[in-house]
């Protein structure tokens, strides 16, 4: 874990993050794809194929079975493993839909998971 990730404690987070989400795929520019870890309103944690460049994870691209289509996203990253293979990415500037979107997939996802529990 990079000293990033050991600083970050949960209860600072503002977005309760969701983590299971089933086959998320997210774009890291031409040559590198990768998964996503958790998500929220706010940002989300990933975890890519090939060695992370920070200049591809200013737009993001990404899809959930709980999203109808891929959705695009401007991002910076709060946090990067030593390994470089993972990250967490802070969104910035999310329209209105955006945001509507993202809460809507992460409200069906809950309760996807919910269900799945029981």
């Amino acid at each position: 874990m990079s000293q990033h990730q050991q600083g970050i404690r949960p209860d600072r987070r503002v977005h309760r993050r969701f983590e299971d989400l089933r086959a998320s795929l997210v774009g890291l520019g031409e040559n590198n794809s990768g998964i996503v870890l958790n998500i929220s309103e706010g940002g989300m944690a990933i975890l890519s194929t090939e060695d992370l460049d920070l200049n591809s994870l200013r737009n993001l691209r990404f899809q959930a079975p709980e999203f109808e289509h891929w959705m695009e996203i401007n991002a910076e990253v709060a946090w990067i493993s030593d390994s470089r293979k993972q990250a967490g990415i802070r969104f910035k500037g999310l329209s209105d839909m955006a945001r509507t979107q993202l809460r809507a997939g992460i409200s069906i996802a809950t309760v996807r998971a919910k269900r799945a529990a029981q």
